[in-house]
């Protein structure tokens, strides 16, 4: 086994992956992903980068070139990690109610933007709050536009994946009632 092939299949395993779930991240073939493993071939650049960015490790070190694991210059590179892949692939839960939040951390302090609702006026003013949305419908809607897959927040832990790399995000109510209780109160909205 080449160190190339003992990293890949130690990242793997660290990171709780099975090598079909590694391709699916990819965009390979799990045979392709054994064969990493097992030192039948090596990842081309583009496969080398993305797992780098998944395992948050250094090409360089990837290839065995190095023992320094330090990916501070993928950083601009790693807007996704494998948690964030994760919520990207995972499904909505039946009998849930879902809303769609926006959410961008390097220009804002904490999710403040989602699909809100017309639900009244008070002294004068229009109130506004979170909207429902059927996952399943608003994904293929971002789809036909061009958007990212968006993240399906199902837990506390999700909600936290989330606020680290922001996006869009469909969130269940009892998420959002933990995380952004203030989104789901009438309020007003600015532009």
């Amino acid at each position: 086994m080449s160190k190339t092939s003992e990293r890949i299949h130690n990242a793997r395993v660290a990171c709780g992956l099975t090598a079909a779930a590694l391709a699916k991240f990819i965009g390979a073939s799990e045979k392709t992903v054994l064969r990493y493993e097992n030192g039948q071939s090596t990842p081309d650049t583009h496969n080398l980068i993305q797992l780098a960015c998944i395992f948050d490790l250094s090409v360089d070190y990837l290839l065995g070139l190095s023992d320094n694991a330090d990916v501070s210059f993928l950083k601009p590179y790693a807007k996704r990690n494998i948690y964030c892949l994760r919520l990207q692939n995972q499904e909505a839960l039946e009998g849930h109610t879902y809303y769609w939040l926006e959410y961008d951390p390097e220009k804002e302090f904490y999710p403040m933007r989602g699909h809100m609702e017309y639900v009244g006026e008070k002294d004068g003013r229009e109130l506004y709050q979170l909207r429902p949305v059927l996952p399943d419908k608003a994904a293929a809607l971002l789809r036909q536009i061009g958007r990212p897959r968006p993240l399906i927040v199902n837990t506390i832990e999700d909600f936290y994946t989330f606020l680290n790399y922001g996006g869009t995000a469909f969130i269940t109510e009892e998420v959002c009632k933990e995380g952004v209780r203030h989104m789901l109160r009438p309020g007003t909205v600015t532009v």
